[in-house]
């Protein structure tokens, strides 16, 4: 039996990887460094399907239809994307919010980009 994915990523919030403390860190008592959040998907094999979902090894099932897209992913590609988005957004939220750093250019043109249209008075 052939599948369209033959390995499906699985976001698992319970499995945490951190790096390692730094000294200064260790010092301060603190005995994890920062969250890995690549270290939370796993890729899991697709072992069987049904006319709604797949199958993976251990029996969990992936709906194919709407599948909730923050938990799965087709790709190690995708993981990367949404690994890079948890990392940065806030940093990226945090210094357009605080928009001494950012020009209204630049506001301007991520406006656009983003497709916001502004409020009509």
């Amino acid at each position: 039996m052939t599948f369209k994915y033959a390995v499906i990523w699985v976001f698992n919030e319970n499995r945490r990887e951190y790096t390692q403390p730094t000294a200064e860190q260790r010092k301060a008592g603190i005995i994890y460094g920062e969250r890995i959040w690549k270290g939370s998907w796993r890729a899991q094999h697709v072992v069987a399907e049904t006319s709604r979902s797949w199958i993976l090894e251990g029996g969990d099932k992936v709906p194919k239809k709407d599948a909730n897209t923050s938990r799965y992913a087709f790709s190690e590609l995708e993981v990367d994307q949404w690994c890079w988005d948890h990392n940065h957004r806030p940093e990226i939220i945090r210094a357009l919010y605080n928009k001494q750093k950012v020009s209204v250019h630049a506001i301007g043109d991520i406006a656009k980009m983003i497709g916001y249209e502004p409020r009509k008075p």
